[in-house]
Order: C-alpha cells, then sequence, then structure tokens
C-alpha cells in the first residue's frame, strides 16, 4: 500500500470512528529517534515501518496495538525479544495477535528487515508464510483499520 492511500484510509476511519484513535500511544518518533532505536536493536527496519513511526508512533492505533522500539514495557519489541520462541537475529515483533502469535519482519544475516510482514506461531516457533502482508502500511490497514 502506498502511503497517500494509507493517509486516505486512517482519515476515512477516523471520520467514521474517531474513538479509536483516542486511545493512548507514544506519539510520532523523531528521525533521530528512529535511527537511535535501529542501533539500539541492531535492525535496519523498512521504510514504510520508520515512517508509520514519524507520523504515529508506537501504541494502540485504532484497533491495533503496534509494538514500541523505544521502551522496555510489556507491549515492546525488546520484551518480545526475550521470549523462547522468538530468535532475534532472525525475526523482529511489531505486534501480536492476541493468542500468542506474532507478527513481524523476517530479518537477514545483517539485520536487515523484510518489508513483508510474516507472523510467527509460536506453537511451532517458526514464521508462516501465509498470512502475509506485502508491507507494513497493508499490515496496519488491513489489522488496525478493519
Amino acid at each position: 500500500m502506498d502511503i497517500t492511500d494509507f493517509e486516505l484510509a486512517v482519515e476515512a476511519t477516523q471520520n467514521r470512528d474517531p474513538v479509536l484513535f483516542a486511545l493512548p500511544g507514544e506519539g510520532p518518533m523523531s528521525q533521530q529517534e528512529i535511527e537511535s532505536a535501529e542501533v539500539a536493536l541492531g535492525v535496519a527496519l523498512p521504510d514504510k515501518f520508520k515512517w508509520f513511526l514519524g507520523q504515529f508512533g508506537a501504541g494502540h492505533f485504532a484497533l491495533a496495538i503496534i509494538y514500541s522500539v523505544v521502551s522496555s514495557e510489556t507491549q515492546s519489541v525488546a520484551a518480545a525479544r526475550e521470549l523462547p520462541w522468538i530468535d532475534p537475529t532472525c525475526f523482529f515483533p511489531i505486534a501480536d495477535n492476541g493468542a500468542g502469535d506474532y507478527w513481524g519482519f523476517v530479518l537477514d544475516h545483517g539485520g536487515r528487515a523484510s518489508a513483508e510482514v510474516h507472523v510467527l506461531d509460536h506453537e511451532v516457533g517458526s514464521v508462516r508464510k501465509v498470512p502475509s502482508y506485502d508491507d507494513f502500511l497493508d499490515f496496519a490497514a488491513a489489522i488496525g483499520l478493519a
């Protein structure tokens, strides 16, 4: 999904149900905060995810909860990466599905995150190929704005 289409989908959802956007979040992140988080976490995040963090930040986003890349609170990347079934060198969790599985990016050997969003199945400890979203904005629209 391109940024313009995503912004239109957000606007339509805000007009339809503004209370969804009144829930707490961290607020937009600066470019410097995003770059610092990438260094601290040892990853290169996808551009559309970085754009989203700069516009909306982490926390509640309509019907989704996007994990913080700077906090170590419960709903954060740092906390999820401590779970025994998540290998932080291979998978970067960005949200959970409420049933024990985690949405996130597959990491290459250099720590570069895929653009696609996949689900890590906690029962088998591996990434499922389906369902998958082509990029973070597709994911955020499907999960958060549905």
